[in-house]
């Protein structure tokens, strides 16, 4: 459980790379939305990384029940 845990942390921090990446690049947009943008994929990690543990702390308390 814990290694499909890290490895959907691992996806989803690649994610955020990718699109940071491809916000850099972009062409025609100002400086200030590129960071807004960069912000608002930051909150969008930290939300699902925030839900990988919470499913895990959740299948967890299950394992530990029976």
């Amino acid at each position: 459980m814990h290694k499909l845990a890290e490895e959907g942390r691992v996806a989803v921090r690649h994610a955020r790379t990718d699109a940071i990446s491809k916000v850099k690049k972009t062409e025609h947009v100002s400086e200030d939305e590129k960071k807004h943008t960069e912000k608002d994929i930051q909150k969008l990690h930290d939300d699902h990384l925030r839900q990988v543990d919470e499913a895990v702390k959740a299948k967890e308390a299950e394992i530990m029940e029976v």
